[in-house]
């Protein structure tokens, strides 16, 4: 056992750190990291929401923090859960927040070399041509009613209308979509405030990243990458804040003892600039 940053920790191999239990935890938290990730995890209190995920009933094995967590929403950013399907708990503040986030990998066939001279360039000409950040509005325009159909039909809506080819979808998880949508169950402040940015990298944590393949894996070919978020959680957060406040009312009308159904967010601190990057 070893202090790191003010907290104790155990070091199990060289990439895995287990904070143990104390106080009200019912299971360890355990951290994905190197030495140098770790003591970044450990400079901005993350670990203190790994610590209060941990007292979450239901919670299996271990509350988890990957190798990119930072604060978040009661969870980190980056932080897993594995709960039991009938004495665990839903965690508005774990998973509502990424409601329409994902994440889209494009291969190049550019090389280092060709990219590194033109860095500054290539970076301004992704600042302009991708809408981000709070406020921003993309190229696509919807009704209300047209979006009912993206919240229920996902990535599909867009390739049939011509932004997105079959072959993508099947490098999405589920195609895409996930069965069981209903739009009607979202609020119409989530749909307006989610509408005017569907084609925006939107904001808070979002990027767009190039990146050099520097180690092959598999046989992909690629030498050369871009990485963006694929999609906008304004949406997500907005339901999300919601579901809170109603259990918190439910919670009001029954007894103590059946007032456990959910979890709301324990902190609701997250960046709010969005960015760009090219490395």
């Amino acid at each position: 056992m070893t202090t790191i940053g003010g907290y104790p920790v155990e070091q199990l191999d060289e990439f895995r750190w287990r904070l143990p239990m104390e106080g009200g935890m019912r299971v360890p938290g355990l951290l994905f990291a190197d030495r140098e990730l770790l003591e970044k995890m450990l400079s901005d209190r993350t670990p203190e929401q790994v610590k209060n995920a941990a007292h979450l009933p239901g919670i299996l094995e271990a509350s988890i923090a990957m190798p990119d967590a930072h604060w978040g929403y009661g969870l980190p950013v980056g932080g897993v859960v594995a709960m039991d399907e009938h004495e665990g708990v839903v965690s508005p503040g774990a998973v509502g927040y990424d409601i329409g986030c994902g994440v889209r990998l494009m291969s190049s066939r550019l090389a280092r070399a060709d990219v590194e001279p033109h860095v500054e360039r290539l970076a301004d000409a992704l600042y302009r041509n991708v809408p981000c950040g709070v406020g921003s509005h993309g190229a696509v325009t919807v009704s209300q009613k047209e979006l009912e159909r993206v919240l229920r039909d996902g990535a599909r809506w867009a390739v049939k209308r011509g932004m997105g080819t079959e072959a993508d979808l099947e490098h999405c998880e589920e195609g895409g979509v996930l069965e069981g949508a209903r739009p009607d169950a979202v609020s119409d402040g989530a749909k307006n405030r989610g509408k005017g940015q569907l084609g925006t990298l939107g904001s808070g944590n979002h990027f767009l990243e190039v990146q050099e393949v520097d180690e092959v894996v598999d046989a992909s070919p690629s030498t050369s990458s871009v990485t963006e978020p694929s999609g906008d959680s304004a949406v997500g957060s907005v339901t999300a804040s919601v579901v809170p406040e109603a259990t918190s009312a439910a919670d009001a009308a029954v007894p103590a003892s059946r007032s456990t159904t959910l979890a709301s967010p324990i902190s609701t601190s997250m960046p709010t600039s969005a960015r760009t990057s090219v490395r």
